[in-house]
């Protein structure tokens, strides 16, 4: 129960995301997705993570 029961109101939430957010937002996306193949790598290649994840 991280959200406080008075986060969520009817129509909405408390507070809008604060001016600029979706610039910053974008300008993440067009960072990450630069090293996506590098992050794909790093994964695929991990023995550890791989041990976790399969089935």
């Amino acid at each position: 129960m991280r959200m406080m029961h008075n986060f969520c109101h009817i129509g909405g939430v408390v507070a809008d995301l604060p001016h600029g957010w979706i610039d910053k937002c974008l300008d993440f996306c067009d960072y990450f997705l630069t090293g996506v193949v590098e992050y794909q790598k790093l994964i695929m290649r991990n023995p550890i993570f791989l041990e976790q994840v399969e089935e």
